[in-house]
């Protein structure tokens, strides 16, 4: 099985541009315009452009691509933000998976999983990886496989 976050990627990097184009320009129109009128509701519009921005930065969104197939667990990500895009990967023998977990914050919209991996007797823990992106259909799909290599390997 493979599944990625390519649609809902290219929308959340579009919103980044929006908010972060919209603070900067109506705050360099927020500069010229309020010389000459002195209304103190024209700051609400950068303000609320830049707080749209950091909430999607807090939100750690990533375009994951996720596979099973053969004898690895492949996940590929980068941030969906426009400048900050550094693509990683990482894979994981199936018989070596130990456990994972799904932790979510800020009332359930930012949603990360941890991988452990077994290696020499010892747990090796993944950085969390952002997974707010995938439809809850495909986590399931994704949880169902990562949960039938567990049990495979505990037997």
């Amino acid at each position: 099985m493979k599944t990625d976050t390519y649609l809902n990627a290219a929308k959340a990097n579009l919103y980044f541009i929006l908010s972060g184009g919209l603070a900067v320009i109506s705050t360099i129109f927020f500069a010229i315009i309020g010389e000459f009128v002195r209304h103190p509701l024209i700051i609400a519009v950068p303000l609320i452009a830049l707080g749209a921005y950091i909430f999607l930065h807090l939100l750690k969104l990533n375009y994951v691509m996720f596979s099973d197939e053969g004898d690895f667990f492949i996940f590929r990500y980068f941030n969906v933000h426009p400048f900050l895009r550094q693509k990683k990967a990482f894979q994981i023998p199936k018989d070596k998976l130990e456990r994972y977990e799904i932790i979510t914050s800020y009332w359930g919209m930012c949603r990360e999983i941890v991988i452990y991996q077994k290696h020499n007797k010892e747990i090796i823990t993944y950085p969390p990886l952002g997974i707010g992106l995938f439809s809850q259909k495909q986590l399931r799909m994704i949880e169902e496989s990562l949960n039938k290599s567990i049990k495979k390997s505990k037997k």
